[in-house]
């Protein structure tokens, strides 16, 4: 079998990094089994390394490292021993992920490989359209085209979107404030017809905004949410994602209760809050929109947005990828502060990686959905508060 697939430049340029890896794949998630892969597992004797039943099956942790058992020394020792082919979808495939248009094959990758985002948020045109060809693909691939468009339609609105992520003429957060407008207005059509609103919604100059709505616990409530969201999915001991938070909270002189959730807040956290910022907007904004728009861009990538993503509905799913987007805005101006200036680009890396790692692979949206409604984040006035669009 020999597939052509469409992907963004950066990944056909993407070559696992091994050993050098600072977060590897195999740490800290279950990957799960398919069929396929039980199978062979199955008949080579290789069942020690897998644990559950049917499609339910994953690679065995080891409780005291949170490492796949067969992880030794930076390397999985199956595609050491046997070669990667031997690997399971989700081990061979990762960090890619792969979605069909009617039958046109899209590939993209997630921002929780250290490699990729290195390559996504700092390399050389990284969304310029490739084509590459693949002799394997996964067992399963979700067919996303809706009924009215064709795939060629599909993949010329999902581009607009990127596109739209990185309009280099407006900051990141008006850029995604013009994509959620287009939700909004999208959300109310069938889809066929949005090839013909999609161009002229996203190519405006002048967007009709709702007012900003913002507060001043916004900020900090970024960071509660966040860590609500990392408690309940039991991951409080990610260092790199820990690391992340804790600057955060010294950069907001406050901290998280993990066993309450609760902001123990010192009494200058309001000044120091509103510092933060002031700081943002005169000495580090401008040097960051580059790499955020490159986020943002990523985000819509990820979710194969407007026709798939982390939510229920169109804009859910486009209010969820703002909140990342303020969540990830609110990391780099804490690891700023925390430098006294620009960090080097590896700190970056480390900060939208951490954070990517938790975030992109959250199982379901409803207890993210939750927090965020009872913030207010899910309508467009608080969504353009939070991210200081005005």
């Amino acid at each position: 079998m020999n597939c052509t697939v469409s992907l963004p430049a950066f990944l056909s340029r993407f070559k696992c990094i091994g050993v050098e890896c600072e977060d590897p794949c195999c740490t800290g998630w279950n990957m799960q089994v398919d069929t396929l892969t039980r199978r062979r597992y199955e008949a080579c004797g290789l069942m020690d390394s897998v644990t559950g039943e049917g499609e339910a099956s994953v690679m065995k942790r080891d409780p005291k490292t949170g490492c796949c058992v067969k992880f030794e020394g930076g390397l999985c020792a199956i595609q050491r021993e046997l070669g990667e082919q031997f690997l399971g979808d989700a081990c061979y495939f990762y960090p890619r992920t792969t979605r069909s248009l009617g039958g046109a094959l899209v590939m993209t990758a997630t921002l929780s490989c250290p490699e990729i985002a290195r390559l996504a948020l700092f390399g050389e045109n990284p969304f310029e359209e490739a084509r590459a060809q693949f002799d394997r693909l996964p067992e399963k691939i979700r067919d996303y085209l809706p009924s009215g468009l064709t795939s060629v339609q599909a993949a010329g609105i999902h581009s607009a979107f990127i596109g739209a992520a990185l309009r280099a003429d407006a900051a990141p957060e008006r850029n995604f404030m013009r994509i959620f407008a287009a939700a909004e207005c999208l959300s109310q059509l069938d889809p066929a017809g949005w090839p013909s609103v999609v161009p002229s919604q996203l190519a405006q100059d002048k967007v009709l905004l709702p007012p900003p709505e913002p507060l001043p616990t916004d900020t900090v409530y970024l960071l509660q949410a966040l860590c609500g969201l990392v408690a309940a999915a039991q991951c409080v001991h990610r260092p790199r994602l820990i690391h992340t938070i804790r600057d955060i909270e010294r950069a907001l002189h406050s901290t998280i209760r993990w066993d309450t959730l609760a902001i123990a807040s010192l009494p200058d956290s309001s000044h120091a809050t509103q510092s933060l910022h002031a700081r943002w907007k005169a000495e580090w904004q401008a040097g960051y929109a580059g790499l955020l728009k490159r986020y943002l861009a990523m985000q819509i990538s990820l979710a194969f947005f407007p026709f798939a993503g982390f939510g229920n509905t169109l804009t859910e799913r486009a209010a969820i990828i703002g909140i990342r987007l303020a969540t990830v805005r609110l990391a780099l101006m804490s690891l700023c502060q925390a430098e006294q200036g620009t960090p080097p680009s590896d700190e970056a890396v480390r900060v939208v990686q951490s954070v990517s790692a938790f975030l992109d692979h959250l199982a379901e949206p409803d207890f993210s959905l939750k927090i965020y409604a009872e913030t207010g984040w899910l309508k467009g006035t608080r969504l353009r508060g939070v991210l200081e669009d005005y």
